[in-house]
């Protein structure tokens, strides 16, 4: 089981993430970006999902994860449109949104958590 941190702005797709990610063999938490670096050294997630399109917080809190030794290996998956900006922020995975699948999302994170090592992109 791993622990997946959701970063997005409160909304019905945060939600159902939320419950698509808990229903199975990880435990989530869901966060609004300010509250991100804060929580993720606190509850040391095995991996962090952050929707880009978090109105021009995802910059400072992806800059923030890099500076901290802590959160820096952590692998970082990117919902959103653009997978330039994905490659750009240093994601190890890109999830195309907003027709996101339950299941390949199911599957990226089983991926990842099977490595013991952060993805390059």
């Amino acid at each position: 089981m791993s622990r997946v941190l959701l970063v997005g702005e409160p909304d019905a797709e945060r939600s159902r993430l939320e419950r698509v990610i808990g229903e199975g063999p990880h435990t989530v938490r869901a966060v609004a970006p300010v509250e991100t670096l804060e929580i993720a050294r606190d509850w040391a997630p095995d991996i962090i999902i952050m929707d880009l399109a978090t109105d021009g917080a995802t910059l400072p809190v992806r800059i923030g994860m890099l500076r901290d030794p802590a959160l820096a290996t952590i692998p970082f998956v990117a919902l959103g449109d653009s997978e330039e900006e994905a490659r750009a922020l240093g994601a190890n995975a890109f999830v195309r949104k907003p027709a996101i699948d339950p299941n390949g999302l199911l599957d990226l994170l089983a991926t990842i958590t099977s490595l013991r090592f952060p993805l390059g992109v």
